[in-house]
């Protein structure tokens, strides 16, 4: 007995330490809301609700809650968040009451708003930035949009649904609104991504893109907010669907009138007849089933979840309505309760459907109606004014207390003073006025409202004539303006109610776009024809047809000519229309002047009469063969040299072309620019792969051969990359430094160092993978190969400067393993990182493909391919180049240099290699205009001390954060000015392979890179930069200031 309670001992405790583990990992749980509208429509609300502790939460343990999603969080320090898509219009005249209380309900469009921790307002703005930025690439929206035009910061509109624990002056309230984005499936798929079992499983499974945005309303939300010592994730999806729209089969999506014979006609109407039919309306309720809305059933509940039989369904219809559920669903499952609303809750491993058959029910419920109406449209017409008129409808029996809240654009500038509100008390108000192209305007009314009551809030605008560069290509659509949010203040402490107006379109004065081309095309064409007439007359020298040389060419061809009459008629003259054509070599060649000069006519001597050429080219020679000296003078005085006998002329001329052009250059460099953003670069010319001959020196002095084969190497391999990219299962592993690795990686590694190995068979290679991985996966193995063995060039000749294909799994996994070089400060050695930025690639972001050649430890040769950057070295980075990632039309540059012959870039392609163009880094004139780049990872540098630097330096514009070596080609071709990756712990050590490319690229480029403390980053002690710390890339001109600026930075936290 005394040993059994010994040995129980432990299993209690290790019961209470997975109890608590349990407890502490948190819970998941799903709902499902379905109740039919009139007119044949079916709401249809998913609930999903995942927690964690704030334990788990701040030492990254993430079970339920998203890892995506929760690393945002807290590097942009957000306390709460709430974030809405939304699409369509609620019926309140149908559909009575709002779904939630509109509590997960937003504008058309995006809205956001969350509360920040910051210091001060500008710390909270900075991390509102990063927040807006990051959640555009997790939901592929375009909230970076959000910017200080559509921010602002309500007071009384929202309050918090969690328990916030920071202290209140700390804490900041910001809200954006996009009212003109459009909600699509790329927005569906990140939110089923952020659910534990990914749309797979669960009420999940039943949500379709098709099914989604083909209905009559639908909005998404996602809400983070902390209780106590929980931090909550809500997400939800409403919608009303068309039941008969829903249930039309995907091959007849464009529904045909059936036969007459076959449709129910409405005998009790006057006008029915054998050939005139009114259908007859279906009585009672629709029939329908969760299987042919959705077009599939439920599968089971989520494996995930904490608990077993984690999903309800909940059925609201009258209690007389038959319902009938799969078999598959436990009977002790369904509950009903008086009013007929019915629970089920779903088997882990079971489908679930329910068919509802048509009834016809005596009486239906009621369906209960909104007492709160709010509409918003704008009045007046012209360019210049109109007027803003919002209507409130109370139509309850008690006043009510309401907050309206407008947050309205720059360009629409309202007269407060004309501000109306009629049939209520304004108990307060809160007003933030426009800056023009900073903020826009901010007006909250705190409202009273008597009962059974219309109120009406007026004011008048002015609207803005913006600049010709902020029309949106779309110009005479007009601009949206976001909706108007009422908050309803509850009497008796629930939970406040919100309801949103529709958006607007303001018009605004829009310039004639077709003016400036109509302007170009009248200059271009009177230039055209006035200056190429008088520039021919006055360029243009008349001589002697004598003079004119001739032509070795024609020397030949008519020694040739010569050759071959002689041969068939020796002797004879040739006749041709009835002239002689003279056989001696003068005259013949005389005669054939008229192969050089067409355009003469005749010409005629004033002094002697008569004619020294004909229009056809031929000397007239009544007299003699030749014109006489007296004819030749006369003709050269009469005609003349235009340019060297007239010099007046010519003056006269350059200087009207001068006056015209400083009359017409200030009015056309503009419309120029605005025409040239309008029309597409001209594809450029391929080129075919350079060859080189058998005695090509392997190793040769200036590394034509090594640049050609790093080139094709690195563009052949972006191909494979390309297909992982679009592709859903990237395959991804972890290293054990928590990096991730995909297939990718591994299949580009195996292509570059296959090329090398057939040029350059006795040099090393350092690579950051290796196939042990490949080796103990099977599948994995196989997929990599399937990659590879479809990767190659579409040119034949430059896939066998390559060495062609890899010739099996096992060849492929012996090449990725020789990138095991322990590199050095002698002899040759190739660096390779097949994809890096692993993390922005997996997210969708930026990323390259990276070979570098050290010889002795000094990088000779650096190749780049970023498939995702804009081809153009000209266009400019911007906020959100870091998440809006496509390789589509227009993207994928090859960056490249050697040492001492300047950088390049070109267009990647699919064959041979496109032509170079010249690249350079961009003077700065003033530092404090310059952008810098930096790390997307908050692991890889540290970016709070980039916003110290930055202000030290002066800059304002916001760092543009992206992933990979892509920051060194961006700022080498002049798109950025810096490059900042500061330490953020003592012990990190770069590697060789992250930087070796990218450090020649951006010194050929005009550039400078160090570390920072100004030291040259040293390739030529092993895989690691051991000796360099962090990494500074600016112009030489700069370079010193800015190592200044790092480290008066660094050296004040030591």
């Amino acid at each position: 007995m005394r040993l059994a309670s010994l040995l129980a001992l432990p299993a209690s405790l290790l019961s209470l330490v997975l109890a608590e583990a349990v407890a502490l990992s948190g819970d998941y749980d799903e709902h499902l809301h379905l109740k039919p509208l009139p007119r044949g429509a079916l709401y249809a609300g998913f609930n999903f609700t995942a927690s964690t502790s704030l334990h788990d939460y701040h030492n990254q343990h993430f079970r339920f809650f998203p890892r995506s999603l929760g690393q945002i969080l807290q590097h942009t320090h957000t306390s709460e968040l709430h974030l809405r898509f939304a699409l369509g219009r609620w019926d309140e005249e149908s559909w009575g009451s709002r779904p939630r209380s509109g509590r997960r309900e937003g504008g058309t469009g995006v809205e956001l708003w969350a509360w920040l921790e910051g210091n001060d307002q500008q710390e909270a703005e900075e991390r509102w930035s990063g927040l807006v930025n990051s959640l555009s690439g997790l939901f592929c929206a375009s909230l970076n949009f959000i910017d200080r035009t559509k921010t602002i910061q309500p007071i009384l509109s929202f309050e918090p649904e969690g328990t916030l624990q920071s202290t209140a002056s700390k804490l900041h309230l910001m809200h954006g609104m996009l009212p003109h984005e459009v909600v699509c499936t790329e927005n569906l798929t990140p939110f089923l991504k952020l659910l534990p079992c990914k749309g797979k499983a669960g009420v999940s499974s039943l949500l379709d893109g098709h099914k989604i945005f083909d209905a009559n309303w639908q909005t998404m939300s996602i809400d983070v907010r902390p209780y106590g010592d929980t931090l909550e994730l809500e997400q939800t999806v409403d919608m009303v669907l068309d039941i008969e729209r829903s249930m039309r089969s995907r091959d007849n999506p464009i529904p045909r009138p059936p036969p007459i014979e076959e449709i129910p006609c409405d005998e009790s109407k006057s006008y029915n007849a054998h050939d005139t039919c009114y259908p007859k309306r279906p009585e009672g309720e629709a029939e329908w089933s969760l299987s042919r809305i959705f077009g599939r059933s439920i599968h089971g509940s989520c494996p995930l979840a904490a608990r077993h039989n984690a999903v309800d369904v909940l059925l609201e219809v009258p209690a007389t309505r038959h319902v009938e559920v799969s078999s598959e669903v436990s009977p002790e499952s369904a509950q009903q309760d008086g009013s007929g609303s019915r629970l089920y809750r779903v088997r882990d491993d079971a489908d679930f459907d329910i068919k509802l058959p048509q009834q016809v029910i005596e009486q239906p419920s009621e369906e209960s109606q909104a007492l709160l109406r709010a509409s918003r449209q704008i009045t007046g017409y012209g360019q210049e004014r109109g007027g803003m008129h919002t209507v409130i409808t109370n139509r309850r029996p008690t006043a009510q207390r309401i907050v309206f809240l407008e947050s309205l654009p720059w360009f629409l500038r309202p007269y407060m003073h004309t501000l109306r509100v009629e049939g209520a008390k304004i108990e307060r108000m809160y007003y933030t006025p426009a800056v023009d192209r900073e903020k826009g305007t901010q007006l909250e009314l705190l409202l009273e409202l008597p009962p059974f009551s219309e109120v009406n809030i007026a004011y008048d605008f002015e609207k803005a004539i913006l600049r010709y560069t902020e029309y949106p290509p779309d110009a005479n659509r007009g601009f949206d303006v976001a909706p108007a949010v009422l908050r309803v203040l509850s009497p008796d402490g629930q939970e406040d109610s919100y309801l949103r107006t529709t958006s607007l379109l303001l018009p605004l004065p829009t310039p004639d776009f077709s003016m400036p081309y109509n302007v170009i095309i009248l200059t271009s064409t009177v230039i055209a024809l006035g200056f190429g007439s008088i520039f021919n007359l006055l360029i243009r020298r008349f001589v002697l047809l004598e003079e004119v040389p001739e032509s070795p060419m024609a020397k030949k061809v008519k020694a040739m000519v010569a050759r071959g009459r002689a041969v068939v008629k020796k002797g004879k003259p040739r006749t041709e229309s009835g002239r002689c054509v003279p056989k001696s070599p003068e005259l013949a060649a005389a005669a054939s002047g008229r192969d050089f000069d067409h355009d003469l006519g005749s010409i005629h001597s004033r002094k002697t009469g008569t004619r020294l050429a004909k229009g056809s080219g031929e000397f007239a020679q009544p007299q003699s063969s030749a014109p006489s000296k007296a004819e030749k003078e006369e003709f050269l005085r009469t005609m003349g040299s235009g340019s060297s006998r007239n010099p007046l002329s010519l003056i006269i001329f350059t200087l009207s072309a001068l006056v015209l052009a400083a009359a017409l250059i200030p009015t056309l460099l503009p419309r120029l620019r605005l025409l040239s953003s309008h029309i597409p670069p001209p594809p450029l010319p391929r080129l075919t792969a350079f060859k080189f001959s058998q005695q090509h020196s392997m190793a040769s002095s200036d590394y034509t051969k090594e640049l050609n084969i790093a080139l094709l190497a690195v563009q052949r391999a972006t191909l494979l990359t390309k297909s992982v990219f679009h592709s859903h299962a990237k395959g991804t592993l972890n290293k054990h430094d928590a990096s991730p690795v995909t297939i990718g990686d591994f299949g580009a590694q195996a292509l570059i160092i296959s090329a090398l190995q057939h040029n350059f068979p006795d040099d090393e290679i350092v690579a950051e993978e290796e196939a042990k991985d490949l080796r103990e996966n099977e599948n994995l193995r196989q997929t990599v190969w399937h990659l590879v063995k479809n990767a190659s060039l579409s040119d034949a000749s430059a896939e066998k400067e390559l060495g062609g294909s890899i010739a099996s799994p096992e060849a492929m996994l012996d090449i990725i393993d020789k990138g095991d070089s322990k590199g050095g400060n002698k002899g040759r050695i190739w660096a390779i990182d097949p994809i890096d930025g692993t993390k922005g690639f997996l997210r969708g972001g930026q990323y390259a493909v990276c070979l570098g050649l050290m010889v002795d430890g000094d990088v000779k040769v650096g190749v780049l391919g970023c498939p995702n950057l804009p081809v153009s070295d000209s266009e400019p980075l911007t906020e959100n180049i870091g998440a809006d990632a496509t390789d589509q039309e227009g993207k994928g540059v090859l960056f490249s240099a050697v040492q001492g012959k300047g950088a390049n870039s070109r267009p990647l392609g699919k064959d041979a290699l496109a032509p170079a163009s010249k690249i350079h880094m961009k003077p700065i004139g003033n530092i404090s205009e310059a952008t810098f780049c930096e790390s997307v990872e908050a692991g890889h540098s540290n970016q709070d001390d980039s916003v110290k630097i930055a202000q030290k330096l002066g800059i304002t514009n916001p760092s543009v954060r992206m992933d990979s070596q892509a920051k060194y080609g961006s700022i080498a071709r002049g798109a950025g000015d810096l490059y900042l990756r500061l330490p953020v712990k003592k012990d990190y050590v770069e590697k060789i392979w992250d930087h070796a490319a990218g450090d020649l690229i951006v010194r050929e480029a005009g550039g400078q890179v160090t570390d920072v403390e100004g030291k040259r980053l040293d390739f030529s002690l092993g895989r690691t930069l051991k000796n360099n710390k962090g990494v500074i890339a600016a112009p030489k001109d700069v370079h010193k200031h800015v190592i200044e600026a790092v480290q008066s930075v660094l050296s004040s936290k030591q």
